[in-house]
Parts: structure tokens; C-alpha cells; sequence
């Protein structure tokens, strides 16, 4: 009778244990589904980015048979940001160049411009761009390719950033120039003599704007730790301002970042978020 009642036990054991590995087995296949469709995915919508960059009507990059006058950051004139508000006509703002460069390092007058790109949009929307690499005098370090994938190979016999300046200012044209953490571009900009202010414009800055729109998380001090520790039970919207951050935040596609014509393309559509969210 014993052995009868252990063996009806072992084969329950056995049956739940079966149940378990098939239970386990199905949610691993599930699993397994689900990544390979969010790989999928991924991959079809960065197919999908880099073919509408393609597709972009370029503009000639012209080499200019004289070498733009180098300024210093101290002549520099003052600019400020404009801001956004309720009161502002999104229509308005509409058609506009971001403006985006990859450099050496990230002091003008040490480092280099090894890449520019302009975007144009009108009416919210990409219509051309500008984008070349451009040879650095000084050669480029391990630590800024690391940054931005750059190396000497891509860049050699390319033209240096101040023997397209007059092409490149003649496709931002008259137009209000936008930038993620615009300063830094225009201080390159100005030092390798290209000039902005010498055309009235407006300069947005989507970090600046980002700034004073979206919630930042907070950091607290865990005094049983002693150390500074994120708050996640206070309401906050982002971890930080950095463009591919933003771009996730607002459900915009970015691939190719730290490369100026991705940078420029995505900052564009995350100009128009933050608008909207400003003048809603």
C-alpha cells in the first residue's frame, strides 16, 4: 500500500515538474519572440533613418580658394537665446537650419572641426542638408575618434572646415539657427571664421529649452550610505538633457549619434517637440 500511495506521489511530482518545464519552456519562447521582434523592429527603423537621411537633397560642398580668417572667441559678439512661451506662434517657427559639428576636443582654440552638417527644414520638415567631413591641421586624437568615430582615414583629403565656410553660410542662408548645446558649436564656428551675426537671426538652443521644460531627476543624500543617490520618489520627467535622452523621451529615432548629420537631423524634430510642449 505504501509503495502504491509513493508511487502516485512520484508521478504527481513528476507531472507538476513537467508542467513547470513546459510553463518555463513557453515563457522562454515568449521571451525569445519578443526580443527578436524589438530587434526587428530596431533594425527596420534604423534602416528606415539612414535611408531618410539619404534622401535628403544635398547641398555642394564648394571649396573656397581662400582660407576663411580665423576670430578670436573674444571678439565674439554677444547673442542670447530666444525663448519660448504660451504666448509664441508655433507657425512661426517653422523654417529654420540646426546646425551641429564634430570636433577634436572641446576647446576651439586647441581642437578642430572634423565635421559640420546643416539641416534645413521648412514647415517642421527636412527638406536639404549640408554635411561634410573636414581635415584638422593637427591631427586627430584616439580620444575624440573614441567620441565620435572619426578617425584620420575618413577625414584625409577632405577640405578643412575654414575652405567651405562661404558655402556652407550660403546654405543657412537668413535663416534662425537651432543646435543641441548651441554654444559650443558657434564658439567652433566663430573661431574658424564662419559669422553668424553678420545676418539678423534668432538662436534656439534645445537644451536650454529642454531645461526649462522637461523635469530633471533630483538627487538626495542616503545618510546610511553617505552618498548622493537618485530620488525616484520625486516626480521628474528625464535622467538628463543629452540629445539621445531627449530623442527617447519624445519617441524620436536615433541612430548614428556623436555624427553631426544625425545629431542635426534628430535635433530639428526635437526642436518641434519642445515648441509644442511650450505654446500647448
Amino acid at each position: 500500500m505504501f509503495s502504491i500511495f509513493k508511487s502516485k506521489k512520484q508521478k504527481l511530482a513528476e507531472q507538476k515538474a513537467a508542467e513547470e518545464a513546459e510553463r518555463q519552456a513557453r515563457e522562454e519562447a515568449e521571451r525569445q519572440a519578443r526580443e527578436e521582434a524589438r530587434r526587428k523592429a530596431r533594425e527596420e527603423a534604423e534602416q528606415k533613418f539612414v535611408a531618410d537621411l539619404a534622401a535628403l537633397p544635398a547641398e555642394d560642398v564648394t571649396v573656397s580658394g581662400e582660407k576663411a580668417k580665423h576670430n578670436t572667441l573674444s571678439s565674439m559678439p554677444e547673442y542670447s537665446y530666444s525663448n519660448i512661451t504660451k504666448k509664441t506662434k508655433k507657425d512661426g517657427l517653422g523654417n529654420f537650419v540646426v546646425i551641429d559639428v564634430e570636433t577634436t576636443g572641446l576647446q576651439p582654440t586647441r581642437h578642430e572641426i572634423v565635421e559640420v552638417s546643416a539641416v534645413r527644414f521648412r514647415d517642421w520638415e527636412p527638406v536639404g542638408k549640408y554635411t561634410t567631413l573636414c581635415f584638422p591641421r593637427k591631427g586627430i586624437e584616439q580620444s575624440a575618434s573614441d567620441v565620435n568615430g572619426i578617425t584620420a582615414d575618413m577625414v584625409e583629403g577632405c577640405p578643412a572646415f575654414d575652405e567651405i565656410v562661404p558655402s556652407l553660410l550660403a546654405f543657412i542662408g537668413s535663416d534662425n539657427v537651432v543646435g543641441h548645446n548651441l554654444e559650443f558649436d558657434i564658439r567652433f564656428l566663430w573661431h574658424f571664421g564662419l559669422d553668424l551675426f553678420q545676418t539678423k537671426r534668432k538662436y534656439f538652443d534645445t537644451l536650454d529649452l529642454a531645461e526649462r521644460t522637461l523635469k530633471r531627476i533630483k538627487m538626495k543624500y542616503n545618510k546610511e550610505w553617505e552618498m548622493w543617490e537618485e530620488n525616484f520618489d520625486a516626480e521628474f520627467d528625464v535622467f538628463d538633457y543629452k540629445l539621445g535622452t531627449l530623442c527617447e523621451y519624445y519617441g524620436i529615432p536615433f541612430f548614428g549619434a556623436h555624427r553631426s548629420l544625425a545629431d542635426a537631423y534628430v535635433t530639428g524634430f526635437l526642436f518641434g517637440h519642445l515648441v509644442e510642449a511650450r505654446t500647448e
